[in-house]
Parts: structure tokens; sequence; C-alpha cells
């Protein structure tokens, strides 16, 4: 788990291989203006974009990921918009599907949700955190 960070979707034992990733190293000026989420069946790969500058890509990182990807959500705002909730749905360990929602919409959600996902909520979504492979294995939010 992430010092400082939310809760802590996805419960499999940690792999050889796995990218380990904590985005609150960005310096404390940046701020979310985007998301691209790579969704199959399941959250594939998610990508913050930070004031206008898309970061590094999770998930989808290793070689020989034979995974399918069905489409790439890509969502840009301004500075008068920011995540303020996640809903994100654990099954078989894995955090599966995610629904971000800004203070003006909700995003379309990135695999099939269970009946019940999971909340989480802030003031603004300041960075992620998790473990990465084929797809995210781990994922947390860090709100402010």
């Amino acid at each position: 788990m992430i010092s400082g960070a939310g809760t802590l979707y996805g419960n499999n034992p940690i792999h050889h291989g796995l990218v380990h990733f904590n985005t609150t190293g960005q310096n404390k000026s940046m701020i979310i203006t985007g998301v691209k989420l790579s969704c199959g069946e399941h959250l594939m790969a998610i990508q913050m974009q930070y004031n206008n500058t898309w970061g590094e890509k999770y998930g989808l990182c290793a070689p020989d990921c034979v995974y399918p990807v069905t489409h790439v959500d890509t969502n840009e705002f301004d500075s008068t918009e920011w995540f303020n909730r996640a809903d994100v749905s654990v099954i078989d360990g894995f955090p599966w599907a995610l629904t971000l929602h800004t203070n003006k919409r909700h995003l379309p959600t990135c695999g099939v949700h269970s009946n019940e996902p999971n909340s989480a909520r802030g003031a603004s979504l300041v960075g992620i955190a998790g473990y990465s492979g084929c797809w995210l294995d781990r994922l947390q939010f860090i709100w402010s």
C-alpha cells in the first residue's frame, strides 16, 4: 500500500515482473488535465495527463501481452474540471472495471462493472499508484 494513498483495489499476490508506479512524485504544481483508459474485457491500462502533457502508461507494459484492447477512451479537460470520484469493480482480485467522475460529468466505464463497485471520493485527484503488468494488478487513488 502506498503511504498517504486511498484504498488499495486489487488483492492478488504481487508476482515478479510487475511494475510499481506512483505518480505523486510529479511536481506539486502539476494538475491532472486528462486520462486515457485502455479497455478490453476489463481495465487494461491507464495513462494520466498532467498540465496538458501525457505521462507514462501503466498496464500493457510486458512485451508478451496478448490480451486484446477493444478501445481507448481519451478524455481531456481544462482547469475548471477535475476528478472527484472513482468507481472500481474488483473481480477475481483485480481492479476489473473503472468509472471516473469529474465535478462536471462521469466518464464512460472501462471494463464490465460488477453489481456493486467500490467508490473512492476526494476533493481532487492528484495522482495514482499501483502495480501493473499486462493489465493493472493493483490500483490506488491519491486525493488532495
